[in-house]
């Protein structure tokens, strides 16, 4: 929950950024809203699905460590004081249970143990894929706000928005990692400051007046709109709150604004909750394992055994879920220390392939010793080319030298042959082949004509089928004829039939054409 309302104050200054922009970075997970988050949706969702959080858990984390992403997962420790009542309320809701003001501590403490149960088989998945799980006494978005503030994580993953209150300056929600672009809500307290005019300590202030994990109430009657009026009057949340330890019988409030919230808060015992303030506002250290970022590689055989008791989920499927992680993991470790002993040995690179717009490489890997499910002697994954570069660059270039070696196939272009345009020969040219012939008009040339003709007698290759007269016919060229063109057999092939073609070379004569 965090500070009542605070969120929807926070609206303006939301970003909608892609989850591409935080590639590389170190992030701070608050572990336990993450559970919630998970065991609130499968309830919404299936309720027979007792055990979907776990399978939600490792596909979150297994997209962000595919995203070169650094995540220190923070549970939380033991509860402060202040928080008993609020966590007791919490259980019974989620257990679909009227809230009972008069319960003692203990039933709270006594149901939270279920919630307990469920994060310790978290953080044994978290351990089998080689993520460490920190713990310290408080809240987890406590802790986590400070890696944030010493600058070891870049941001906070949580809902809580007391994150802030904590020294928190950049918190992530509302992650969406479907689609081709996920994108995740982000809140820099910078604007939040320069914007909305509300520093860590008038934060503080509004967890005072609207409500928070450890005075749920807060002031009877003041919402955000009148608290936000309210601290608009000062320069600093320092000045609010010492503004507020002021508050008294005999106070007179200077303006509207103050009025509005005095006379309210004449009806809340022990105003300003000292201890809520010191609560946010104190000094954490973080020890220093929890400075550096270790990975170690995921526990095949383990994980294979723990995912097929929790969720049932085969052999098969398990090794094709986390082989994946133990390649990203080798590829990590190598570009790190330079080599990875326990990792995984790459065979070669099949191809080069691109998703998602990034430009990959599909690589073949020997198999695991250990690996006594998979019957291929080796795995295929699809890997980043960038990081796969970095990590075994001889076996990228001995690729890259294979296909260049590879004679380029050249295709044949498909030739288009335009069909000859037949021109169109003049009437009065004097250019002719063999196979046309000139019947004139003059009587000298038709004479010579004649005589050429009674020479030549026809040669075609089916001449033995025709009579012997067709030999001894005597062709005289009538005197009528006009100037044409006529095709005459040449000994070629002609498209026309045999028959057509002595029709058309007796009747080209005048004379009438001998049936046998």
């Amino acid at each position: 929950m965090g500070v009542k309302d605070l969120w929807s104050i926070l609206e303006p200054v939301r970003e909608r950024r892609p989850l591409d922009d935080l590639d590389g970075e170190s992030l701070a997970v608050d572990l336990g809203f993450w559970v919630c988050q998970m065991q609130t949706a499968v309830r919404s969702a299936a309720s027979g699905l007792q055990k979907i959080y776990l399978r939600n858990l490792f596909f979150r984390i297994a997209a962000l460590l595919q995203r070169n992403m650094r995540l220190f997962l923070v549970a939380d420790g033991k509860p402060p004081d202040l928080k008993k009542d609020t966590m007791r309320r919490r259980i019974q809701q989620q257990q679909g249970k009227r809230p009972d003001p008069t319960a003692p501590s203990q039933q709270g403490q006594a149901n939270r143990s279920r919630f307990m149960g469920v994060m310790k088989e978290c953080c044994e998945l978290i351990a089998l894929m080689g993520l460490p799980v920190f713990q310290l006494d408080g809240e987890a978005e406590a802790t986590c706000a400070t890696l944030n503030q010493d600058g070891i994580a870049a941001a906070v993953i949580t809902d809580d928005s007391d994150a802030f209150l904590y020294g928190a300056s950049t918190v992530l929600r509302n992650f969406s990692l479907e689609g081709k672009q996920p994108t995740v809500d982000c809140y820099r307290m910078e604007r939040i400051e320069k914007e909305l005019g509300l520093d860590r300590e008038k934060l503080v202030c509004l967890a005072l007046l609207l409500g928070c994990d450890y005075g749920e109430k807060g002031v009877p009657g003041v919402g955000k709109e009148t608290a936000m009026r309210f601290l608009s009057d000062f320069h600093s949340g320092r000045a609010v709150l010492d503004r507020m330890r002021e508050w008294n019988d005999t106070f007179r409030p200077t303006t509207a604004a103050e009025s509005a919230v005095f006379k309210r808060v004449l009806s809340v015992q022990s105003f300003p909750n000292e201890a809520i303030v010191e609560e946010y506002l104190k000094e954490q250290i973080v020890p220093l394992h929890m400075c550096d970022f270790t990975w170690t590689r995921p526990k095949l055989t383990d994980f294979i055994l723990f995912m097929g008791g929790k969720l049932e989920w085969t052999d098969d499927y398990s090794v094709a879920k986390v082989v994946p992680l133990i390649a990203l993991w080798t590829m990590r470790e190598c570009v790190a220390n330079g080599s990875a002993i326990k990792g995984l040995q790459p065979v070669c690179v099949v191809k080069k392939r691109v998703r998602n717009g990034c430009q990959c490489v599909e690589v073949q890997w020997k198999r695991l010793t250990e690996d006594q499910t998979t019957i291929e002697g080796h795995y295929i994954t699809l890997e980043s080319t960038e990081l796969f570069a970095a990590a075994f660059p001889d076996i990228l270039s001995q690729f890259d030298k294979a296909q260049a070696d590879k004679k380029p196939v050249k295709r044949s272009r498909a030739i288009k042959i335009k069909a000859p345009v037949q021109e169109e020969t003049p009437a009065d040219d004097n250019i002719f082949d063999d196979s046309v012939i000139l019947i004139p008009d003059d009587e000298t040339e038709q004479a010579e004509l004649e005589t050429s003709f009674r020479d030549q007698p026809l040669t075609h290759p089916l001449e033995d089928a025709v009579s012997e007269s067709f030999k001894d016919l005597a062709i005289d060229a009538p005197q009528d004829n006009k100037l044409k063109v006529v095709e005459i057999d040449s000994g070629r092939e002609s498209p026309l039939p045999l028959m057509e073609r002595l029709k058309l070379k007796y009747r080209a004569q005048g004379q009438p054409f001998p049936h046998p």
